[in-house]
């Protein structure tokens, strides 16, 4: 309906709606912490609540220190509790992914794109287990369980789930993956466009 109120503006913080849900924090959880002058955040996370609401605005979950960091995939959140990354679903329950992970860059329902500890980028699978070693400096999910990776000098790969680079692109001095349109790359003042496929 035109110009109907759907959910009451009484958030201070939300994700987009992605598969049903958003997760939000309440402006008056964080106008008390900011009258008692506590932190928002400490090394155990967020000491506000963090909520996740459904597309009427009805509460399905409240979280406790823990941070949501990105919009709902494969019905998941991105999550960070204390120092551990990993994944809360719509009923609040956090998996934490391995203590190396110190990041998460993207995520699919296979997949996620990780930095490791020496800021290093790779791709693990949602149990955890090493798909694309962290040894590049950039990655980005494409269509058909590849990857376009970026190394530390001007070469480009698109590596498969196998950590099997099938193509390489070198002397470029930028490639970027367009997700839908394909790649875009040039060297001084020459552009090229590769498809997607």
């Amino acid at each position: 309906n035109k110009g109907e109120m759907k959910i009451e503006p009484k958030y201070a913080t939300c994700t987009e709606f992605s598969e049903g849900y958003a997760a939000v924090v309440k402006k008056a959880d964080m106008e008390k912490e900011d009258e008692a002058g506590e932190s928002a955040e400490s090394e155990d996370g967020p000491s506000y609540p963090t909520y996740i609401i459904n597309k009427k605005g009805e509460e399905v979950a409240k979280l406790t220190g823990i941070a949501i960091t990105s919009n709902m995939i494969g019905g998941k959140f991105a999550a960070k509790k204390g120092d551990r990354y990993g994944f809360v679903d719509k009923k609040g329950e956090f998996t934490k992914l391995p203590s190396k992970v110190q990041s998460i860059w993207d995520f699919n329902e296979k997949f996620v794109v990780y930095t490791s500890e020496d800021s290093k980028v790779g791709v693990m699978n949602m149990d955890g287990e090493i798909v694309i070693r962290a040894k590049y400096e950039y990655i980005s999910m494409m269509p058909g369980d590849k990857f376009f990776c970026k190394s530390d000098s001007k070469k480009f790969y698109i590596v498969n789930a196998n950590d099997e680079r099938e193509t390489t692109f070198e002397d470029m001095d930028y490639l970027v993956y367009l997700k839908g349109f394909g790649l875009i790359g040039g060297e001084e003042h020459e552009i090229s466009f590769y498809k997607e496929d």
